[in-house]
């Protein structure tokens, strides 16, 4: 009788080969978030990952694009345990997502992945370990049922979304501002950090209102207003910032202020791909910092609890 030959055995790689091969994953992702960052020199390109930030404005600069360069119609991500609490399961064959979380570790802590590692303090240190995560397009409900198709978002013209103007105008005054509505010459509104009153045009409809005030709410919360000689010498940029998170800040509300805001953003960008790539790359952080605090102050209820913590 023939001998048995024994079973093989899969080889457990070591610590030091994980931890090597987490550090490659994570050169590979932020050389991706570098390639999507230099890509965003059109106002499309712009607008997409404004687009993005509608849905993921509690992610970071980077883990969006991240996002939004491997699966760029995502609008709802999550690790593959969490759809199944969700009673939703990712289809077989899907390819995973992958961002980079931080991990804050302090110097007793194992050194395996330190060739990854931030220097915070000498008593802590920041590392970013890759995450799989599937959008729910990749995912079907554990019912069969198919799910439900949302309605378009409503113009710019017209009525604002409920209690947007409200609850924007309560922000605007616990940032220190008074807010009216009044004559304002030839622009839509304006700021006076002097009076520290915010002003928007009574001629305009409700929605372009309710955008304005987004528009003037930027501009403080990115602290614009506090320098008006920097104001100034930047205001390209600093009015791109200012709309840029105003588009999203109103996407969330359901107000679709693109005709607007798009050929607004292309004006101040700059006058050519080098400019506008410049003032792109520079805004892209402040833009998502500050429509996520305005948000976590003035979102409505069904946006407000973002179901993803934030990366």
């Amino acid at each position: 009788m023939a001998a048995t030959k024994a079973p093989s055995r899969r080889r457990t790689s070591t610590p030091q080969e994980r931890a090597e091969k987490q550090a490659a994953r994570v050169a590979e992702l932020k050389g991706q978030f570098d390639t999507a960052v230099s890509q965003l020199v059109t106002t499309d390109s712009w607008r997409t990952m404004l687009d993005g930030a509608i849905h993921f404005h509690r992610y970071s600069f980077r883990n969006m694009l991240l996002l939004l360069s491997q699966c760029p119609h995502a609008t709802q991500v999550a690790g593959y345990r969490e759809w199944q609490r969700r009673e939703r399961h990712v289809r077989p064959g899907e390819r995973a997502v992958w961002i980079l979380a931080p991990m804050t570790l302090r110097d007793s802590d194992s050194d395996a992945a330190k060739g990854s590692a931030d220097q915070d303090d000498e008593r802590r240190r920041v590392l970013y370990r890759p995450v799989p995560v599937w959008d729910i397009t990749q995912t079907d409900r554990n019912d069969g049922k198919p799910d439900s198709v949302a309605p378009g978002a409503p113009r710019l013209t017209g009525d604002a979304p409920t209690k947007m103007w409200d609850s924007l105008a309560a922000h605007a005054v616990s940032l220190g501002y008074a807010l009216e509505r009044g004559n304002t010459g030839t622009t839509n509104g304006w700021t006076n950090p002097d009076t520290r009153t915010v002003r928007v045009s009574s001629a305009l409809d409700d929605a372009h209102a309710a955008k304005t005030l987004t528009h003037e709410v930027a501009h403080i919360q990115c602290a614009h207003v506090a320098d008006m000689n920097e104001y100034r010498q930047h205001r390209g940029l600093m009015e791109t910032e200012a709309e840029s998170v105003a588009y999203v800040v109103c996407a969330v509300f359901g107000l679709n202020s693109a005709a607007y805001s798009v050929p607004y953003v292309a004006g101040w960008a700059g006058k050519n791909p080098e400019e506008v790539a410049e003032t792109i790359k520079a805004a892209g952080n402040r833009v998502m910092a500050a429509a996520k605090t305005i948000l976590a102050a003035v979102a409505p209820t069904d946006h407000a609890e973002d179901d993803q913590p934030e990366q």
